[in-house]
């Protein structure tokens, strides 16, 4: 039945209506189904003991809090997501983050509308779609990570927490929302939220019950371990250093870099812990994300270009020259992903995409349109959700190469609410596919060339000076990322999806006027503006 709605949705002409209706029917319809998509989580507190015996507390003092949806079916399956937003290494940049929503819960709504991952359509979001869904807003600055508790300066206190609110959340799920019955569990988080969910994957494994099936999948949350473009130490592995000590995060629990005889400074850049970690993974990311690069050029003669400032234009506007910067940065990426224990570890994934943003990929609409190797992203991470210790090439999707100007962008689906050029529709649920019955996708080629393309070796090690320096905070680089955690995603899910239908509508009635006229060859040119827009 899930296979027939998604061909319904991404197949109009093998219907027997006709186009005209059925466009129709779409634009009706629109505002409706924009509705239901949506997943609406209401906002939860800690028991008072737990809220005291766990300190759970955001930057400025007040109580973290969580947001839930049960599933209507009394569903086992679970998924926890952790909102992402930047982080602060320093007191006085945690002391500033604190009087923001990301510092505080006193400024959280009642409830939020969610989709994506969290979206409660069966056809957007077939395995997760009725789960159990808990949001964790982010207060605490350091990758839900802090455990310091209260620190003073200047007469101004702040509270590290961000681990307690984790566990906090755990000991009330299990308490009172049935998480002790579990069988199939998700973590997954974006940016930060990403960072957290590799590396609290240990913490949330040791509360689920034995034998119930555990997965991460963090969504651009895969940063460099590296130096910068210009050398200097990376900015990211400098606010990691720094907040280690600052948040209190040493030593790191329950994580298998560090089990391994590593120390907490190098574990706690995530793609080191990622190629440690035994716990099955799904990474999901650019690569070429919007907010790491900014951070790779930050210094160079290449901050702030203009072409990099829109994630909207998808680097059409750069020139060659940068286009070549742009490269290294992916060279790099797919050097430290590819060559990881981790991207060789049975039971992982990965799905590595072209298009230049930052923590889109897990909201609508990028989570149901992003296609690699002929195959949606919802898809490809149910297909790996369901899986069993399969090889890891079953659930590797590697994205094309970058072109070179002014035809920059090799994937159509990055170009969100631009016109696609008229191709066959991506295929549905892999052959064999089924929600309910574990089995591999179709394994996917990488292009070709991609086995050779880092250039550069990668290093062994991550490149962190010996003593780090002084580093205001990382910006929260999407617009979920600085907010309460609706203000993009879903909100206003009723017309945001509802829009998506009507342009679904258009594309629907092109794609079958097309297959009654194809046009000649290169007769439809591809748009680089989209919609993803978001300033990074």
């Amino acid at each position: 039945q899930t296979k027939q709605l998604l061909m319904a949705t991404i197949s109009p002409c093998e219907f027997s209506l006709s186009p005209p209706p059925y466009v129709a029917l779409l634009f009706l319809l629109g505002g409706y189904l924009g509705e239901v998509s949506g997943t609406t989580l209401t906002l939860q507190s800690f028991p008072s003991d737990i809220l005291t015996s766990r300190n759970a507390l955001c930057l400025d003092g007040s109580a973290g809090k969580f947001y839930w949806s049960p599933s209507s079916s009394g569903s086992t399956r679970w998924v926890i997501f952790l909102q992402g937003g930047g982080a602060c290494a320093t007191f006085g940049s945690c002391f500033t983050r604190s009087t923001t929503e990301l510092g505080t819960s006193k400024t959280l709504s009642a409830d939020i509308t969610l989709n994506g991952i969290l979206a409660s359509s069966q056809s957007a979001n077939p395995v997760f779609y009725d789960a159990n869904k808990v949001y964790i807003p982010y207060c605490d600055g350091f990758f839900f990570l802090g455990n310091r508790g209260a620190v003073s300066e200047s007469g101004d206190t702040l509270y590290f927490q961000g681990r307690s609110i984790v566990q906090a959340t755990l000991d009330t799920l299990i308490r009172n929302y049935n998480l002790a019955s579990a069988t199939e569990v998700l973590l997954t988080g974006e940016s930060a939220g990403g960072v957290g969910t590799l590396l609290s994957a240990g913490i949330v494994k040791t509360r689920l019950p034995v034998g119930a099936v555990f997965k991460v999948a963090p969504f651009s949350g895969f940063f460099l371990a590296r130096n910068s473009f210009n050398g200097a130490q990376g900015r990211v592995l400098n606010v990691l250093s720094l907040g280690l000590t600052l948040h209190g995060a040493s030593p790191l629990p329950n994580n298998d870099c560090v089990t391994a005889g590593n120390s907490d400074r190098f574990c706690a850049a995530p793609n080191n812990t990622y190629a440690y970690l035994t716990i099955p993974s799904f990474i999901v990311n650019s690569y070429v994300d919007g907010v790491d690069f900014a951070e790779f050029v930050t210094g160079s003669s290449f901050e702030g270009r203009t072409c990099y400032g829109d994630e909207s234009q998808q680097l059409a506007n750069c020139n060659q020259e940068e286009i070549d910067v742009a490269r290294q940065y992916k060279d790099y990426f797919l050097a430290d992903l590819t060559n990881s224990p981790g991207y060789s570890r049975n039971g992982n994934g990965a799905f590595i995409f072209s298009c230049y943003e930052h923590a889109k990929s897990w909201t609508e609409p990028t989570f149901t349109t992003y296609v690699v190797a002929s195959t949606q992203l919802t898809l490809a991470l149910s297909s790996w959700f369901l899986s069993s210790n399969d090889p890891p090439a079953n659930h590797q999707y590697m994205d094309c190469a970058l072109g070179n100007p002014p035809s920059v962008s090799c994937n159509p689906s990055c170009a969100v609410g631009a016109p696609i050029p008229p191709t066959p529709p991506p295929t549905a649920f892999p052959t064999g596919f089924s929600v309910g019955t574990p089995s591999p996708a179709t394994p996917s080629p990488l292009p070709p060339g991609v086995s050779s393309m880092p250039t550069v070796s990668p290093t062994s090690t991550p490149i962190i000076a010996s003593t780090p320096t002084a580093s205001p905070s990382i910006p929260g680089g999407s617009g979920s990322d600085n907010s309460n955690g609706s203000s993009n995603s879903g909100v206003n899910a009723g017309i945001a999806v509802g829009t998506i239908c009507g342009a679904a509508a258009i594309l629907a009635l092109a794609y079958c006027v097309y297959k009654r006229n194809p046009p000649k060859k290169n007769a439809i040119q591809m748009s680089d503006r989209s919609e993803l827009g978001a300033r990074i």
